[in-house]
C-alpha cells in the first residue's frame, strides 16, 4: 500500500478514535469481556482488521483516495478458481443461498456452512420471506447477461464484497474462508445459470385474482362488487378464501371500547415502510416456569390455547403454519400507510389514545441504513407517535 494512503488510513482512524474519547474504549472492553471463545468461534472475531477500521472511523464514508486504494487491494486479494470455471450447480447454490448454518460454536471445524443470502437479498421467485437490506437479485443473469466477465463480477463480488464497494455491510465470504470455491461457483450458477429459477418469467408476489394483474388497472369499489355479483351467478364459491382474506383483515380490529384509557401499541417494524411477507418463528424458548406458557407458545400449541381455528386468517398472522400456501392467500402484512390508516381509524373512535412504539424501529432496511435511520423517524413523526423504546 502506499505509504502517503496507509498514513492517511491511520490518521483518520486515530483521529474519530480521539473524538469519541473513552466510550469506544469502553464498548471495546465490554465486548472482550463478554465474547468468550468456545468451540470453533473464538473470541478473535471482535478484533477489527484494516479495512472495517476505516469505514467504522469514518461512519462508511472515507475518503475517496483512501476508498479507491484500499478497494484496489481487497480486489487484488481475491483468490479466482484454478481450473477457470466460475460457474457450479444452481441447485445446490439454492440450497446454499436458503441455509443460514455455520460458524458458530456448536458447527464443527472444516465443516461447510451456509450463505444465508436470503436474509438480504430477495432471489427466487418462490421464496417468499426475504430481507431487503441488500438489492433485488430476481433475474440477475437474465438482465445483465451471464457472460465471462459477469461470471467473474459475481465471483469477486461474493468472495470479497469489499473489493467493490470497500465499506459494504455485506461478508466477504471467500476472503474470511465462510465459503469453499465450490460454494461461491454454486451461487454464481444460481444468480447467472439461464436455468437456474432466478432467471426465470414467473411473477414475483402473491397470487393474485385475474384482475389485479395488470398494474395500470385499477377499480373502485362499485366495480369490485360487481364483478364478485358475477362471479357467484357463476358459481364461484363467495366464501371461499381468497374473498375472506380480502375481507377479513379490518376485523381483527374491530374491538368493542372499554375505560377511559386507551394505547395502540406496535413493535419490531424494522425499518420496514413497505408491506412484507413475514413469517411468524417455529421456536420460542421459555426457561423454567415460563416454559411452554404464553407469550413462549407457537405452532400448533398456540392455536389450542388460543382457540384459533387452523388456515384462518388469524393462524397466518400468529403462527408459521402453512406458511407458504397462506402467504399466497393473505398476502403481505404491514406497511406503514396501512398503519396510518389504522392508527387514524382507532383514534377516531378511542379520542386521546396514545400510540406506543416498542422499539427495533430504525433498523432493518437498506432505506433505514442509507439514511442512517432518518427515514423512519419521520416516518413515525408523521404517524404520530407519541412514546418509544429508544433502541436501535
Amino acid at each position: 500500500m502506499n505509504k502517503i494512503l496507509f498514513f492517511l488510513a491511520a490518521s483518520l482512524a486515530g483521529t474519530v478514535a480521539l473524538a469519541d474519547g473513552d466510550y469506544r474504549a469502553e464498548a471495546i472492553a465490554m465486548m472482550k469481556h463478554d465474547f468468550k471463545t468456545k468451540g470453533i468461534a473464538t473470541a478473535d472475531r471482535v478484533n477489527e482488521d484494516g479495512v472495517q477500521a476505516v469505514c467504522n472511523r469514518s461512519g462508511d464514508h472515507p475518503p475517496k483516495a483512501i476508498a479507491e486504494r484500499l478497494e484496489k487491494d481487497q480486489l487484488e486479494s481475491i483468490r479466482y478458481p484454478a481450473d477457470g470455471k466460475l460457474m457450479g450447480d444452481w441447485k445446490a447454490g439454492e440450497k446454499l443461498a436458503q441455509s443460514g448454518r455455520g460458524m458458530t460454536w456448536s458447527d464443527k471445524a472444516g465443516v461447510p456452512g451456509g450463505g444465508n443470502c436470503y436474509n438480504c437479498h430477495q432471489i427466487g421467485p418462490a421464496e417468499t420471506s426475504f430481507g431487503t437490506v441488500g438489492p433485488s437479485l430476481y433475474q440477475f443473469g437474465k438482465l445483465r447477461g451471464s457472460g465471462p466477465d459477469m461470471q467473474k463480477y459475481v465471483y469477486g463480488r461474493i468472495w470479497n464484497a469489499k473489493a467493490f464497494n470497500l465499506c459494504s455491510a455485506m461478508p466477504r465470504f471467500g476472503h474470511v474462508q465462510a465459503l469453499t470455491e465450490a460454494q461461491i461457483k454454486d451461487l454464481v450458477a444460481l444468480l447467472l445459470d439461464p436455468q437456474s429459477p432466478v432467471n426465470s418469467n414467473e411473477r414475483l408476489g402473491c397470487a393474485r385474482p385475474f384482475f389485479f394483474e395488470d398494474p395500470d388497472m385499477s377499480m373502485n369499489r362499485r366495480e369490485f362488487l360487481q364483478i364478485l355479483a358475477a362471479a357467484s351467478a357463476a358459481g364461484f364459491a363467495l366464501d371461499s378464501r381468497e374473498l375472506l382474506a380480502a375481507a377479513g383483515g379490518g376485523r381483527l380490529y374491530d374491538l368493542p371500547r372499554f375505560g377511559n384509557v386507551h394505547f395502540l401499541h406496535f413493535t419490531d417494524c424494522h425499518a420496514q415502510l413497505l408491506p412484507i411477507h413475514f413469517r411468524e418463528p417455529s421456536v420460542n424458548l421459555g426457561v423454567g416456569a415460563a416454559a411452554g406458557k404464553p407469550p413462549h407458545l407457537v405452532g400448533e400449541p398456540l392455536l389450542k390455547a388460543f382457540g384459533i381455528r387452523p388456515k384462518s386468517l388469524e393462524a397466518h398472522a400468529f403462527t408459521c403454519l402453512d406458511f407458504a400456501e397462506a402467504a399466497k392467500v393473505y398476502g403481505k402484512v404491514g406497511g406503514f400507510s396501512h398503519l396510518a390508516t389504522l392508527v387514524k381509524r382507532l383514534r377516531a373512535s378511542r379520542p386521546g389514545a396514545l400510540l406506543l412504539d416498542g422499539g427495533d424501529t430504525w433498523q432493518g432496511s437498506a432505506t433505514a441504513l442509507w439514511s442512517r435511520g432518518q427515514d423512519m423517524v419521520d416516518a413515525c413523526k408523521l404517524l404520530g407517535v407519541d412514546m418509544m423504546t429508544p433502541h436501535w
